[in-house]
């Protein structure tokens, strides 16, 4: 899985935002770059709307040095806790069933399982 093919789960202007409050493109890579890193750090550099946006759509990857930010800088309960906070709890089980996650007919999905493999998954894409 790509980063591109992990964002455009989670955000589809046609379906749903899988956080709630992303109303765009650009936002979800948004809230998964900020909430990773703790806010001084976030704010030394210069994100922006455009090339967050490219990186939702697959063309433009983050750079290495960005990756590099990332790893070094991850901050695996800060997301895990955004993430959880921010979940829109009526799409979560499509949105798990677009991560091939399997759900019994009327099962309701743990919020706090969603989070951390969420949390997991974008982890695993930044230290690939």
């Amino acid at each position: 899985m790509t980063l591109s093919e992990f964002l455009r789960i989670l955000y589809t202007k046609e379906r749903r935002a899988a956080i709630a409050g992303v109303t765009s493109q650009y936002g979800i890579v948004e809230f998964f770059v900020q909430n990773s890193l703790d806010e001084d750090i976030y704010n030394k550099y210069k994100w922006s709307e455009p090339t967050f946006a490219k990186w939702y759509g697959g063309s433009r990857h983050p750079e290495g040095a960005t990756y590099a930010l990332l790893r070094n800088n991850f901050q695996e309960r800060a997301l895990v806790s955004a993430i959880r906070e921010g979940l829109n709890k009526n799409e979560l089980p499509e949105v798990l069933r677009d991560f091939d996650v399997a759900l019994e007919p009327g099962e309701l999905p743990d919020p706090d399982r969603a989070a951390y493999a969420l949390m997991m998954q974008f982890r695993t894409l930044v230290y690939q």
